[in-house]
């Protein structure tokens, strides 16, 4: 829970400020009462995408992209597969996915 408050409130601040309403998925660690009660007292309004709607979810279209980046590989073993699969993220870090967000009607 610690880590959850530390790393969330430097990122989010009081409703109704900026960076103040989360929305998630539907992830089962999404609904449980102390991730209720940490957004509370982070005063965040959290919203949570309709159920099956993937092209909602901005890390769907990441996942994709890693995984384009990761079926060229020919990566064996589970070191192998990790620094690559460390490599293939770090790659999209600075990609720019502001077309995404408007295409999918947040911006």
């Amino acid at each position: 829970n610690k880590f959850i408050i530390d790393t969330l409130s430097e990122f989010v601040t009081p409703y109704p400020g900026p960076r103040s309403v989360l929305i998630l998925d539907n992830c089962t660690i999404h609904h449980n009462d102390v991730f209720k009660e940490i957004m509370d007292q982070l005063q965040c309004v959290v919203l949570f995408l309709p159920r099956y709607t993937p092209m909602l979810n901005v890390v769907e279209y990441t996942f994709r992209d890693v995984k384009a980046k990761e079926c060229g590989k020919r990566t064996y073993g589970e070191l192998q597969g990790l620094l690559s699969l460390r490599e293939s993220i770090e790659s999209l870090k600075n990609k720019d996915y502001s077309k995404v967000f408007k295409q999918i009607g947040y911006v």
